[in-house]
């Protein structure tokens, strides 16, 4: 019988701090829902549970329908699919002329129901607006617990000195990191530029300074934050000088009926430019993960984006400087198991198991911490590894700053001077 490896979280914790500390490499993070959801907010079965009480009778039941015909799987982003997939399908063509032949052949149905041709028409639009609104609306409600991870985290980018930005990509649509970011002080930029409606801006995205003459490149003390699935503060507005539109980025309280929500991508928003953020932010991923020696921390992310999935999976195998860390809240799935035991540069940490250069192993606490790590890098007494939840990374990271989170203010006003004391009688004004 195979005696199988055992690991030290403690030990795995001081090997992660090290690799975090280095000021020499490029670190990069992918946050998912669950960084959101480890402070209350909705994760997408919430959001998908939830939706129903904002929409208006007419849409609902076939939301509804639509849900039920997609499986018991179905979510608010496989909904958003399937009506703009229905949308493009037939946009060329008039409703009396519906091609239901193409339209059943993209989705597989033995024939068009009514929840196709609704979603078909033309006018359906505003279900995928509602959907779209109804997300902003429930994600702009404060999260039910204090955001106090997302703090620490933005005063751990702000403070930790490096030769390189970091860049953080994340798969949710609340504002929780940029009001985070603001609240410590922390300089971060995600490729939107100008002041009334700032606009996106694809050639800051795509600029490196490594290449010394771009001029479009922020500067590398700032944090670079990239929203893979689009953000609740982004909007589709009409430009003043012709028809066409941009993406633009807008207060929640501006935002119009007329007004088009960019959340989550979809083969429409893709074929509309090549230089929408979605497609933007996605070749950034790809261009940072081939560059040599970067570090990719992965948490709360729970890998069910193909798109994304296959862009790490082919750096991996493309760059072996690369590195990735993956923190799990629950245990790893068969097929991401599967990939760290494949690739020696994808070290995977779930609360019951570390697969490490491709190597399988339990979790198991020494008698006795090793002796020259600080015990704020200590593991839990158990073998159980817990930074997978974001609440406790957070904390692992406070550990590195050595004092607690502070909330950035505008600088003190300079003291007035003292106010002389009143005229007395002889004093008096005549």
């Amino acid at each position: 019988m195979t005696n199988r490896l055992i690991y030290d979280p403690a030990r795995e914790r001081s090997e992660l701090r090290e690799q975090l500390a280095s000021d020499k490499r490029r670190i990069a993070f992918l946050l998912g829902a669950g960084t959101s959801m480890a402070v209350g907010m909705p994760g997408m079965a919430q959001l998908t549970q939830r939706l129903p009480q904002e929409l208006s009778p007419p849409w609902l039941a076939i939301y509804s329908d639509l849900l039920q015909r997609l499986g018991p799987d179905a979510n608010i982003e496989a909904a958003l699919t399937r009506i703009r997939l229905c949308r493009e399908i037939v946009s060329p063509m008039t409703p009396d002329s519906l091609d239901s032949g193409r339209i059943c052949a993209a989705h597989g149905d033995p024939g068009m129901s009514a929840t196709d041709t609704a979603l078909a028409c033309p006018h359906a639009c505003p279900l995928d607006r509602q959907i779209c609104r109804s997300i902003a609306k429930i994600l702009s409600e404060p999260p039910p617990k204090d955001s106090l991870p997302q703090r620490i985290f933005a005063q751990w980018l702000r403070t930790i000195p490096r030769d390189y930005p970091i860049e953080v990509f994340t798969t949710n649509y609340d504002l929780l990191l940029e009001m985070a970011m603001e609240d410590v002080g922390t300089y971060f930029f995600d490729g939107f530029v100008g002041s009334v409606e700032p606009f996106f801006a694809p050639s800051t995205v795509e600029a490196d300074a490594r290449l010394g003459t771009d001029i479009s490149a922020v500067p590398r003390t700032w944090v670079r934050l990239w929203k893979l699935h689009g953000s609740i503060g982004w909007r589709r507005v009409k430009t003043q000088l012709d028809d066409s539109h941009r993406i633009a980025r807008a207060p929640l309280d501006t935002v119009t009926e007329a007004d088009e929500y960019i959340i989550f991508p979809s083969h429409e928003k893709y074929s509309d430019s090549r230089k929408l953020p979605f497609v933007a932010y996605h070749d950034r991923l790809r261009t940072l993960l081939l560059i040599p020696d970067v570090l990719l921390i992965v948490a709360g992310y729970s890998f069910a984006d193909q798109h994304i999935n296959e862009i790490i999976l082919q750096c991996l195998r493309a760059n072996s400087s690369l590195a990735v860390t993956v923190l799990l809240h629950d245990p790893a799935t068969p097929t991401l198991a599967r990939h760290a035991s494949q690739h020696r540069n994808l070290t995977v940490y779930d609360p019951i198991n570390a697969y490490v250069g491709t190597v399988k192993g339990d979790w198991h606490s020494p008698q006795e911490p090793p002796l020259n790590a600080p015990p704020a890098a200590e593991g839990p007494p158990s073998g159980v590894f817990t930074l997978g939840h974001f609440s406790e990374f957070a904390q692992y990271l406070a550990s590195f700053l050595g004092s607690s989170v502070t909330v950035h203010s505008s600088p003190p006003e300079p003291p007035m001077p003292p106010t002389p004391p009143p005229p007395g009688d002889d004093e008096a004004p005549k």
